[in-house]
């Protein structure tokens, strides 16, 4: 995916935490920069992730543009725009789909059926990864029978 490989940190990093990790958009906005701790993040939902190491890099390589950019920001957000850094809100879904080129919801939408296809449709997988509901694992894994996600033949 084009937005893990950016030479811009802010959508290398974005893309990293969603097609590694897929969290939800509304989490990726809410992240507080304490929640990002020796390799672990923190999310709203109570879960803490063990980062990947190449989501760590970018992050890394974030925290530095970000400190660059806006060294005197008292928005405690990981992510920060030109209008949120004078701020202390979060920046917007709109924000985060334009850092990145494309929807936050359909990287972590792939992310998840990728995982579906990789655990054999095991809901309990992608409940433990991704906190969803055992409902929402299971219409990700209804979905493996799906025509358009069957290997095409040969």
């Amino acid at each position: 995916m084009a937005a893990v490989h950016s030479p811009d940190p802010t959508r290398a990093a974005l893309g990293a935490l969603l097609a590694f990790h897929a969290l939800r958009p509304a989490q990726v906005r809410a992240l507080l920069v304490t929640d990002l701790a020796d390799g672990r993040l923190r999310i709203g939902d109570g879960r803490i992730v063990l980062l990947a190491a190449e989501v760590c890099h970018r992050l890394h390589a974030y925290l530095a543009e970000r400190a660059r950019r806006w060294p005197d920001t008292a928005n405690p957000h990981l992510f920060v725009g030109q209008f949120t850094a004078l701020r202390t809100r979060q920046v917007t879904g709109t924000w985060v789909n334009q850092a990145l080129g494309m929807s936050a919801q359909a990287i972590r939408e792939d992310r998840i059926l990728d995982e579906a296809l990789a655990a054999a449709g095991d809901p309990r997988r992608l409940c433990d990864l991704f906190g969803l509901t055992v409902d929402g694992a299971q219409r990700y894994t209804s979905a493996l029978g799906h025509m358009d996600l069957a290997e095409p033949p040969g």
